[in-house]
């Protein structure tokens, strides 16, 4: 609103107004009012400030308020007074003001600040927005990064399985003949020094054995062949081998003390392991050093704690060098990843340990502090059975002499002489021939055929396929199969040597061939007792295994429950047969069973149980399966209800017999892990 106007003295005080200023604020003219009596309270104490400070200095005033009008409302103004002078001296005599009426150009420039300010936020959120999409984009491309990496690597691996498995079998058949040689050397040579060097030789070859068998373990991750080990004989055996590939300049010890654990695992490949490792540290230590490996139960509080809960040795092995920085300690199980000089490492020793290690049901760990040396131990599982020196038979050893006449089908010239003239050095009568249509005419003129060694690949046919055809004429010609790969589905279950091998190994698995060696228990049956969670079961089915005694089922005096090694756990069941189907009715009932249930099953006097109170509910199943098939039956399950840790539920059913045939008992063993009270029945 302008139009309104004032006059004030020098020193600030009104001395008129003009009818404007009288009109909107509804005052009278003789009013005798301050001139901030009109302004808003929290604009006094400003304005009042601007005033002074432009009558100390004699400047013009200029200060936005707001100022009431005769309704009472406020609106915002601008005042401005300037200074008059009119005497000779340069006074001021008063100060002539106006007040205009600014509220549409505050309001506006208070709309303007607020969308600069919300513009301000959007800005913020939006340059935050893109920081965030920027920090996802770089995880992103890290992740990719990480996945061309892996791919990498597995492209590699793949390229290195096509590279191994298209040389392994030629390869194979040199290191074969070159070792046969050997053997053949030391055999026949009455010479020490020419056995020794002989003996230099064989030693050279098994290192390029071990090293194809490392490629192809890499190339297409072959199955292990897990056995019971004892801990103290491997370690003993691998010493021969750390020996050799170590040198003098490096001091070894291999400790393992009594009570340590069998352990379930591949012999070859945990000696190749400890190879590896022994390299590896010899490596590590050029101007000679110490070498410890030693073995020792792992302690439950020290088990890795993504391994399941079951017991683990520790196979250590400790030298005194340099140990790793972090930086390659965090990447030396990586495959092809090596600190060693071109040409001095291959990048897959620790990679395969690992793989060994967690293949196997353990894992590899790995202590290297700068300047504090190296501990690297292979936790393996521990066997659930014992090993062969704490009762379980051995494998008969070959002995050497006349007799079997065998059909060696080899196609490689230098690996079928080398292989002929070891078996005929035995006492065996051996006919060979290249290839399978020469097998055929071959065997079809010999009067007596005990034994057909073949390679599984032939020119003309395939080692099964020859099989096939010469059992048409003799049934149940025994047969072993000679390879360098694995994994073939057509000698799936028939005895296989694996290229290349030992003079020990042809005659042993030779001697097999020939019916003249049994099986171990543990070897035969390794693969149903890889099933058990349970040590008691294993032994137990190797204890129903011995009571067989070469018929075909125990009876039930030869396998007592209460003898068995988990005998609380254990029950016998007599099988009766009526019109109906099977019935079965206990006899026996560990007292840990009775306990879990909260009753027992026995009927005896002391129970009060009657024959309705026998069911055996819902699981019946297996007991009928387990007495019509002749065969054990074991059954696994694992029940989580929620609320507390997982119940697991393991059972082991035997077959036995009063007359040695048809099954007139069961017996077995029924072990619960978790929650404990009578939750669960059988």
């Amino acid at each position: 609103m302008p139009g309104i106007a004032f006059v004030a003295a020098p020193d600030g005080r009104i001395l008129f107004r003009n009818r404007r200023w009288h009109a909107y604020s509804g005052s009278e003219p003789d009013t005798a009012t301050g001139w901030t009596d009109a302004l808003h309270p929290d604009d006094r104490d400003r304005a009042e400030h601007a005033w002074r400070r432009a009558v100390e200095s004699g400047e013009d005033f200029e200060s936005e308020q707001r100022m009431r009008g005769k309704e009472g409302g406020y609106r915002w103004f601008i005042t401005r007074a300037s200074a008059q002078r009119t005497d000779p001296a340069g006074d001021v005599l008063c100060w002539l003001g106006t007040c205009t009426d600014i509220t549409t150009l505050v309001l506006a420039r208070e709309v303007a600040a607020h969308r600069l300010e919300a513009l301000e936020t959007r800005l913020v959120e939006r340059t935050r927005a893109l920081t965030d999409a920027a920090d996802e984009l770089g995880a992103e491309m890290r992740r990719r990064e990480a996945v061309q990496t892996a791919l990498l690597q597995s492209q590699k691996l793949e390229a290195l399985g096509h590279l191994t498995a298209s040389v392994s079998h030629d390869f194979n058949n040199i290191l074969n003949a070159v070792l046969g040689v050997y053997e053949l050397i030391e055999n026949r040579s009455k010479d020490p020094a020419i056995a020794s060097l002989a003996a230099r030789g064989k030693t050279a070859a098994n290192r390029a054995v071990i090293l194809v068998q490392q490629l192809l373990c890499f190339g297409r991750r072959d199955a292990l062949a897990p056995e019971v080990l004892d801990v103290a004989a491997a370690l003993r055996s691998a010493d021969d081998l750390l020996r050799h590939a170590t040198g003098a300049g490096i001091k070894r010890s291999v400790e393992a003390p009594v009570g340590v654990w069998p352990v379930l695992a591949d012999p070859h490949q945990l000696e190749i392991a400890l190879l590896n490792l022994g390299v590896n540290a010899r490596d590590a230590m050029p101007d000679g050093g110490t070498l410890a490996i030693s073995a020792r139960n792992l302690a439950a509080e020290e088990r890795p704690a993504h391994l399941r809960e079951q017991d683990y040795v520790a196979i250590a092995v400790r030298d005194n060098g340099p140990g790793m920085p972090p930086e390659v300690q965090a990447r030396a199980t990586e495959p092809f990843f090596t600190t060693k000089p071109q040409g001095k490492g291959t990048g897959l020793g620790l990679a395969m340990v690992n793989d060994f290690a967690n293949q196997s049901g353990g894992c590899l760990m790995i202590d290297s502090p700068p300047d504090g040396g190296t501990l690297i131990e292979i936790i393996l599982p521990r066997a659930a059975v014992t090993a062969a020196r704490d009762g379980t038979p051995e494998a008969a050893q070959p002995a050497d002499g006349p007799g079997g006449s065998i059909l060696l089908v080899e196609d490689d010239d230098h690996l079928q002489r080398i292989a002929t003239g070891l078996l005929r050095d035995w006492g065996y009568r051996v006919v060979h021939a290249r290839n399978a249509e020469a097998a055929e005419v071959l065997a079809h003129g010999m009067p007596a055929l005990d034994l057909l060694v073949t390679d599984v690949a032939l020119p003309g046919a395939t080692g099964p396929q020859l099989i096939a055809r010469l059992r048409a004429e003799r049934p149940g010609l025994p047969v072993l199969f000679v390879t360098g790969e694995s994994g073939h589905a057509a000698i799936s279950g028939q005895p296989v040597l694996r290229k290349p091998f030992s003079g020990s190994q042809l005659r042993e698995a030779v001697f097999r061939g020939l019916n003249r060696a049994a099986e171990t228990v543990v070897s035969a049956d390794a693969k149903f007792l890889r099933k058990f969670r349970s040590p008691g079961l294993c032994a137990t089915y190797l204890a129903w295994r011995a009571a067989q005694n070469g018929q075909l089922l125990p009876r039930p005096a030869d396998l007592e429950p209460a003898l068995l090694p988990e005998a609380n756990h254990a029950f016998t069941v007599a099988v009766e047969q009526q019109e109906g189907p099977l019935t079965f009715r206990f006899l026996r009932f560990g007292p840990a069973l009775a306990a879990r249930l909260g009753r027992t099953l026995a009927m005896t006097p002391e129970s009060g149980q009657s024959p309705d109170d026998q069911a055996i509910g819902s699981l019946d199943g297996a007991y009928r399966r387990c007495a019509r098939t002749r065969a054990p039956s074991y059954e696994y399950a694992r029940c989580d209800f929620g609320d507390s840790e997982p119940v697991s539920f393991e059972r082991l059913l035997l077959p036995l017999s009063d007359n040695g045939t048809s099954v007139t008992h069961l017996t077995g063993i029924v072990m619960f892990t978790g929650r404990t009270g009578p939750q669960l029945s059988q």
